[in-house]
């Protein structure tokens, strides 16, 4: 399937489109793309809307935008919540590395969650074709992440995968270039960030977005023993809607974050439950491998370990694993080629 994708001169590219970054690999070339999955619009008063910002731009208008504007984030939960924005933002980046040329339509690797509903393949491809793709395939993300993390996917043992981004969770035990048993839990950054301004909002009666909630997490966010830190969130007073200031521990932070994390932790044993027994033998022999963004959380993998009984492996450069491993397989050997 991928050797099509495998031209003398082409410029192909394989997609990681997450909810917090997008990611553009160019064969021969990296990784030439990595920006927030952001897009800030004005609205018209005749309710048309105009892009006036993309990537680190718009991040850095998130929670400051002045009426009319917004800064939104296309893709939620693994999902195309906006799918002609997802379009803008991709197809812009695309077009930079081609020097704008229209004529130029690459052929596209798309990483795709295992076992999304066929609506979700279907406007991911759709994407791909209306950024002017050629010719789309795409690779389950569970592959990509466990040859982005150096898992050797020609070997006949089992491995454990969990993937923590900013909108989901994706679970999956892989062996022999298949996915064996998987879920995909609505849990990632994005909730640990949501319980901390829950936290506020009911402790101390203070409204805080979700860049400031990130940077509380990023301060002083830890699961199970709490981090020996302080820090100051600044937000809006509901009782007396004036700005305010408050001061955070982290043992507060730590309580809020236990929960979504026991969700994960459930997530995993119901994998291991749809796993045959001989697999899942060896998944408990080599542990599981953390990927994605959110896995770097402190104490994340420790209160894992403690949840399922599991040793939690921790990958290089956890964040870019589906990036790296789609940008294997469109640089391609004939074994990578082979796992597509």
């Amino acid at each position: 399937m991928i050797g099509s994708l495998i031209g003398l001169f082409s410029q192909d590219l394989a997609l990681d489109l997450g909810s917090a970054r997008t990611r553009i690999h160019m064969r021969g070339a990296g990784v030439v793309v990595d920006v927030p999955t952001v897009v800030a619009t004005r609205t018209h008063r005749s309710g048309r809307r105009e892009l006036i910002a993309l990537g680190d731009d718009a991040a850095a208008l998130i929670g400051r935008t002045p009426s009319g504007v917004q800064a939104i984030r296309p893709v939620r939960a693994g999902r195309l919540a906006e799918p002609d924005l997802a379009v803008a933002l991709v197809q812009h980046y695309v077009q930079s590395l081609h020097g704008r040329s229209n004529w130029i339509r690459p052929r596209m690797l798309i990483g795709m969650p295992h076992g999304a509903p066929d609506a979700v393949v279907r406007s991911l491809g759709d994407l791909c074709t209306a950024v002017g793709a050629r010719e789309v395939t795409h690779l389950p993300q569970p592959i990509a992440a466990a040859l982005g993390s150096g898992l050797s996917m020609d070997a006949s043992a089992a491995h454990l995968l969990i993937d923590i981004g900013a909108g989901t969770t994706g679970i999956a035990v892989v062996c022999l270039n298949e996915v064996i048993a998987s879920t995909v839990l609505d849990i990632g950054g994005d909730v640990f960030d949501g319980a901390i301004v829950r936290l506020l909002k009911r402790e101390h009666a203070v409204l805080v977005g979700q860049p400031t909630a990130e940077r509380m997490k990023l301060e002083l966010g830890a699961v199970g023993t709490p981090r020996s830190r302080r820090a100051h969130a600044a937000g809006r007073c509901l009782r007396r809607g004036i700005p305010r200031s408050v001061e955070l521990d982290g043992e507060a932070i730590a309580a809020v974050l236990r929960e979504p994390a026991a969700a994960i932790g459930a997530g995993i044993r119901r994998v291991l439950e749809l796993t045959p027994r001989e697999i899942a033998a060896d998944v408990v022999d080599h542990g599981a491998l953390l990927c994605g963004g959110g896995s770097l959380l402190p104490g994340l993998d420790a209160a894992l370990r403690a949840d399922t009984g599991l040793a939690m492996l921790p990958g290089d450069a956890p964040d870019r694993a589906v990036a790296r491993g789609l940008g294997l397989v469109m640089d391609g050997s004939a074994t990578l080629r082979r796992v597509a």
